[in-house]
């Protein structure tokens, strides 16, 4: 069995699900579904687990298939689900829908700022040093880069010997729609062990010296820019670094790039057309809340999307964040769900009511969390041995 905790939802939870969904699937199809849940890869297993449970949580809307043939003359698709609503009850209204879902998480943005990586190896450094962890602290620093800037400052340097005009419209979307993330000024993952060993190592011999009075030492070397602080009578070690998974973009962001797939996806399809996003481990799914004058919320990147892509007749997001209560201690976890629709722009609109009635009873049928997305890829595959069947234990 999973090991509890390791994934998203219980193993009972998936289980159960999956039994329920068995009788609407081919043997090919469930064969490939018991393959990812028991995957070693997080990303398999953990989409797999969303999958799942959101499938069988549409069997309580409705009729359903997996999977339907779409065809036409630029090929053919398929879409996870074609849902029959119930013709009786709140879901009456709610014409025949193709529905996609699909998992969304910053491994991209972590990949590019391997900031947990730099940590635990100065953690292992100070080990080595017989340092006293407790007493430091070390800043991060980034910037926002904008790659469409600079591709478009390179252009102009090779037409300058041109005389042809430049086709500005190819390399400038606006300052919203330009590809602008944020970098940590930290070196590529091979290069982190050998400056931390080295460089960071020989800094912190003045701290060895003296380990009596605070301490403020900068490093700049080789794409990393730290500040370490240490303090005599600190009592514990922290870390700082700015936000490089908020959105600097409209356009170019975790939730725009899946959103702009899937409507590519269900091209094919007529009607209403949907897509149900869920947390494998995104901050913009959980949308935190103000994210600065130069950052986007959940809602404008979404709202963009379904003004240019009239394929997406909705979009409904689910995302798992803890509960705090007012003395800011957590309680556990939750399921948080947002749902957008567009009349004026799809091709096929949804009606509000309807979508609010869908939204509810997919709701009312998912399993609680029992895992953060983001611990549950970080703990993923320690000791992990599962087994999932058609039929329950």
């Amino acid at each position: 069995m999973v090991i509890f905790g390791l994934a998203i939802f219980s193993t009972t939870d998936v289980q159960g699900a999956f039994n329920g969904l068995a009788p609407f699937l081919s043997e090919a199809a469930a064969k490939q579904i018991l393959g990812r849940l028991e995957s070693r890869t997080a990303k398999d297993a953990l989409s797999a687990e969303w999958e799942v449970v959101l499938m069988n949580a549409l069997r309580s809307c409705g009729s359903i298939e997996i999977e339907p043939l779409l065809e036409s003359g630029d090929g053919e698709s398929r879409p996870d689900v074609l849902l029959r609503a119930h013709t009786v009850g709140s879901l009456a209204m709610l014409p025949p829908c193709y529905i996609e879902i699909s998992a969304v998480s910053d491994d991209g943005y972590e990949d590019e700022n391997p900031q947990r990586l730099f940590i635990e190896a100065f953690r292992r450094l100070l080990k080595r040093l017989r340092l006293p962890i407790e007493r430091f602290r070390i800043d991060i620093h980034g910037a926002i880069q904008d790659k469409t800037n600079q591709k478009r400052q390179a252009s102009e340097l090779n037409n300058s010997n041109r005389r042809e005009p430049i086709d500005w419209a190819k390399w400038f979307r606006g300052s919203t729609c330009n590809d602008k993330k944020m970098r940590l000024a930290l070196p590529p993952k091979s290069q982190i062990e050998p400056l931390v060993g080295g460089k960071i190592a020989r800094a912190l011999r003045v701290v060895s010296d003296d380990p009596s009075r605070a301490h403020s030492i900068p490093i700049d070397d080789n794409g990393l820019l730290i500040n370490i602080q240490y303090h005599p009578q600190g009592t514990g070690f922290s870390y700082g670094f700015p936000s490089y998974t908020t959105a600097y973009s409209l356009e170019y962001n975790a939730v725009a790039n899946r959103l702009n797939a899937k409507a590519d996806q269900l091209a094919n399809a007529s009607g209403i057309r949907g897509v149900i996003l869920c947390d494998r481990g995104c901050d913009l799914l959980v949308d935190r809340g103000y994210p600065g004058p130069d950052g986007f919320r959940l809602r404008d990147v979404i709202t963009n999307v379904l003004a240019r892509r009239d394929e997406i007749s909705f979009v409904v997001t689910y995302a798992i964040h803890q509960k705090v209560n007012g003395w800011g201690r957590y309680e556990g976890l939750e399921l948080s769900v947002g749902a957008f629709y567009n009349p004026q722009k799809a091709a096929s609109p949804v009606g509000e009511v309807e979508l609010d009635a869908l939204v509810r009873r997919i709701s009312d049928n998912l399993p609680p969390p029992i895992e953060a997305p983001k611990n549950a890829s970080s703990s993923f595959g320690r000791s992990r041995t599962p087994k999932f069947g058609k039929q329950a234990d």
